[in-house]
Order: structure tokens, then C-alpha cells, then sequence
């Protein structure tokens, strides 16, 4: 290799290289960085400072990238990229033959920690639970906050039988911060026909809501009659009255338990009983379970008096909903 470097173009030289075969691979040294470079795929690839290259430990050369342990990496003037977290990361100019897998930001919560024992003169007692992590001598006690809470600290819920201080010195705590590593960063999401991360749809929900002449079914209102403001639709005794006193007032509009479209069902805002015709002059309450898919059911038409809103039976179609004649010195009616 001294003679060819010293005689560049000698005639022997050129007629040898022209007789010689090719190398089947083809390397190149880079002196400023130190790595070889190898020569495919109609272009030079990065292969490492070592002719072995990432083939050794675990790497692999998939459409253009290099891979290890399912990340992705690509060398790009003179400076590695990992694909993490759903975009490229400059990762430096150089990479370890084995990678440590990339991790998001630390995670800290406060707790509070038994730094002194008190010595009380005059005792009280009283069992608490506690966080206890690690054993005998070497345990640290923390207040209990929760179980995910202990989790975190690598603890376990005790019991401790605690010594209240009367007359004497308490327990001393004081308010520590306690770090875990990150989760580690995902590694999908590459299109490896752009070379860029996948576009991520961020679908909306939308609610979907029914209205029927002003009234939304799921939601909870006060039924006032017309000709007397106060009193309003309530639970008597199991009956509908009409009435003033301090009964069952307030009622969840449902979508109809026969099914059909615009009907509703009157529910109690827990939902656990609803209305029904028990005859043709009088509604009743009953528990779900007992309530008749027609009989239960009304159409929400625009009020007789053109305002607000009549109920008429889903199976009584003509019919509609109306109180007693109002009678003096009865409230219920």
C-alpha cells in the first residue's frame, strides 16, 4: 500500500488495478471522525469506528435505517437521530453499541417522613396506617396517603400503634420529595416511506343531545302548571298531584320505554322509579321494574294553552294529561 500511495498513476499500478478483481465490499476511512464507512446501495452508509460495525450487537439495516432493539436510528451530517416519542431526537455524534432506552422526565411527589421519635410524658394511643419502606433499623416511615401513593415509594401499608403526646415532645415529620425514573418512550409511529413520524388524528367526541319541544332528554326539570305557579307535578302517596308541598318535585326526562321516536318517559332524577297511567283519569308512580312499556310512555306536544308543553299518552293518541278541578281549601289536586 506504500508503493501505490507513493506512485500514483505508475503505470503498474494501474494495469494491476485494472487486471484485480473488485473487493466484494468497499470501505472507506474517515481520519477526521474515525469510523469506516462502507459503500452500498449506490452510496456510503456509516458503519461504526469498527469494521464489525452495528452488525455485532444486536444491529440491523432495515429500509434505510439502522435498528436496535426495535428504535431507529439514522446518521445525518455527522450527527445520530433516535426516533422516540413519536419524532427524531438528536442523540449525538456518536452511539454506544448498546443503547440505554430513552425515558420521559422524572416523576416527584411530597410525602411527609418520621425524622424524630417524640418522648411523651403523659401517653394516649391510637393505631394508624402507615407507609413503611425498607426493614429494622434501616425502615423509613412516611404518613400514609394512599396505596398508588406507598406503591410509589416501593413501600407497604403497617400499622402502627401510635403514642399520643399529651405533656412531652411530639414526632417530628418533615416534608420530603421522593423521584422515580420516567416511563420509557414509545418507539412506533415511524413511515418509513417519508422518513417522518405518522400524522396522529386527534378525533373530538361530540355529545349528542334530543330535544323534544325545549326539553333534553337526560336532563331534570320542574313541572309547574299553568294556572297556578305554585304548584308543581309531585309524588304523593305513589299518586301525581298537582301540589305545593315539599314532596318529590323534581323529574328526569327519558327517551320513551316503548322505543318509538319523540316519546319520553318522567323519571325521578335517580332514575330508579317512573310515571304510568294506572287508569284513564290517574298516574301513578312505580319502581322500574314494574313499569308498562306504553303506559309509561308520552308525547311532548306544544302546550293546549300555547305555552309550554302537554303530555299526551303514547297509546291515547287525542288524550292528554290534566289536574283535578282545583277545588277551594284542597292544595293537592
Amino acid at each position: 500500500m506504500k508503493f501505490v500511495k507513493q506512485y500514483r498513476g505508475h503505470p503498474k499500478v494501474c494495469n494491476w488495478c485494472k487486471k484485480a478483481k473488485a473487493p466484494s465490499v468497499i470501505w472507506k476511512w474517515d481520519k477526521d471522525d474515525k469510523v469506516w464507512f462502507r459503500w452500498y446501495d449506490n452510496k456510503w452508509h456509516y458503519w461504526g469506528p469498527s469494521k464489525r460495525g452495528f452488525t455485532s450487537v444486536g444491529w440491523t439495516w432495515y429500509k434505510g435505517f439502522w435498528h436496535h432493539n426495535g428504535w431507529v436510528f439514522k446518521y445525518q451530517k455527522h450527527m445520530w437521530y433516535r426516533f422516540q416519542a413519536h419524532k427524531w431526537v438528536k442523540y449525538g455524534r456518536t452511539v454506544k453499541i448498546n443503547p440505554t432506552p430513552p425515558r420521559g422526565p422524572k416523576i416527584c411527589r411530597p410525602f411527609y417522613m418520621l425524622k424524630k421519635w417524640g418522648f411523651p410524658t403523659s401517653l394516649g394511643s391510637k393505631t394508624l396506617p402507615r407507609c413503611k419502606v425498607g426493614a429494622g433499623k434501616s425502615a423509613i416511615w412516611y404518613m400514609w396517603k394512599d396505596r398508588s401513593n406507598c406503591r410509589f415509594l416501593g413501600g407497604k401499608l403497617v400499622y402502627q400503634k401510635i403514642k399520643l403526646c399529651k405533656t412531652g415532645r411530639p414526632h417530628q415529620w418533615a416534608k420530603v420529595t421522593r423521584c422515580v425514573r420516567g416511563p420509557i418512550l414509545h418507539k412506533k409511529g415511524l413511515n418509513y416511506k417519508t422518513g417522518k413520524a405518522f400524522k396522529v388524528s386527534h378525533t373530538t367526541k361530540t355529545k349528542h343531545t334530543v330535544t323534544i319541544q325545549g326539553m333534553t332528554l337526560g336532563q331534570c326539570y320542574k313541572l309547574r302548571a299553568y294556572h297556578h305557579t305554585d304548584d308543581f307535578l309531585g309524588n304523593r302517596g305513589t299518586y301525581a298531584y298537582n301540589t305545593p308541598e315539599k314532596v318529590p318535585t323534581v323529574w328526569k326526562i327519558v327517551a320513551g320505554l316503548d322505543g318509538q321516536k319523540n316519546t319520553i318517559t318522567i323519571k325521578d332524577r335517580t332514575d330508579k322509579y317512573g310515571a304510568m297511567l294506572y287508569n284513564k283519569a290517574t298516574v301513578r308512580f312505580y319502581w322500574n321494574k314494574w313499569l308498562n312499556k306504553k303506559g309509561a310512555s308520552f308525547y311532548v306536544t306544544k302546550g293546549l294553552m300555547h305555552a309550554g308543553v302537554s303530555f299526551m299518552p303514547a297509546h291515547m293518541k287525542g288524550y292528554f294529561l290534566r289536574i283535578e278541578a282545583y277545588k277551594k281549601g284542597v292544595e293537592n289536586h
